[in-house]
């Protein structure tokens, strides 16, 4: 009796264990549930929270360009027919018929165009911007910036200061992408010396963002250059320069150098800092344009990209 009461006994602990261990099992695989559910929802939360302001600032940016901006496509083959069109429409004068004793006169000859006129062609052929629509958006748009090839392709505006744009697209709704935006100081005509630009660098790949593939020989070889349309003139940037600077040299950028000396030190210090070499001629007139964007090399640091510019338009 005593050893079948015991024998009972042993079963019984022997179920409870098991049962004990099958509850604890449980109760970490829910526990295990619980935190992973947790999981799941805090990443979706940031997820959404860092993905939404991309998505409505670009839907935003991509709204305002197809109502503001015609955009094409044009081959080799259609420069040249642009070019015929053009040349076509510049015609010579006719030759006066010869009476003798009157010295004889020759027909004016068609003008050939420039590489300049061809290259000015070429990017009205290729984009148009519409100001006036953009302006009653916003009268704080001044330009466009624009880049074969590439994303950068955004209206440029100017604050009263240099922070409002920084959290605000160009029609001012509050959004993290913000605005490719000019120095306050600066002339809305781009006629300083130097004319300095800010734009975010996007984890999309989206504003300023491919400032930073200058870093590579190769990229500034298929990207030379940049352009930009104002109300009043069309300029091609000739990218001359690119390195990285700490937030403060920001500071250090002169809108009116003192003495052509000072100008052509700022020139030679930028290309000396270059992490690309090109072949791009910079006169004493020349004025110039610089482009900033953040990097992360270091805290606070930014890439800086520089160019000429030079007025395609009369």
């Amino acid at each position: 009796m005593t050893e079948k009461n015991e024998e009972t006994n042993t079963d019984a602990s022997s179920k409870k264990t098991s049962e004990e261990k099958k509850a604890g099992k449980n109760r970490v695989l829910s526990i295990v549930a619980v935190l992973l559910l947790v999981s799941f929802i805090v990443f979706a939360y940031l997820f959404l929270k860092e993905s939404v302001p991309y998505w409505i600032g670009n839907k935003s940016y991509s709204d305002m360009n197809k109502k503001a901006v015609s955009l094409k496509k044009i081959e080799g083959d259609s420069i040249m027919a642009i070019a015929e069109s053009y040349m076509q429409t510049q015609v010579a004068l006719p030759t006066a018929t010869y009476v003798p004793g009157m010295p004889e006169m020759t027909p004016t000859p068609i003008p050939t165009l420039t590489a300049d006129q061809l290259d000015l062609l070429r990017i009205q052929s290729l984009i148009e911007v519409d100001f006036d629509y953009l302006q009653d958006i916003n009268p704080d748009i001044i330009g466009w910036i624009f880049m074969e090839r590439e994303n950068i392709n955004y209206p440029i505006v100017q604050g009263q200061d240099n922070y409002f744009y920084l959290t605000r697209l160009p029609d001012k709704t509050p959004n993290r992408l913000g605005s490719i935006f000019m120095e306050r100081d600066n002339k809305p005509d781009f006629s300083d010396d130097t004319t300095v630009l800010f734009g975010h660098n996007m984890l999309d790949d989206s504003m300023f963002a491919p400032l930073e593939y200058y870093r590579e020989q190769w990229y500034y070889d298929e990207h030379p250059y940049l352009y930009i349309l104002t109300p009043q003139a069309i300029y091609r940037v000739e990218v001359f320069a690119g390195y990285v600077v700490q937030a403060k040299d920001i500071e250090s950028l002169h809108q009116t150098f003192e003495s052509i000396e000072e100008k052509r030190e700022f020139i030679a210090d930028s290309i000396l800092r270059s992490t690309f070499e090109s072949n791009v001629h910079i006169d004493d007139d020349d004025r110039l344009i610089s482009l900033f964007t953040c990097a992360y090399d270091y805290s606070d640091a930014r890439y800086v990209v520089q160019g000429k510019l030079v007025q395609l338009t009369p």
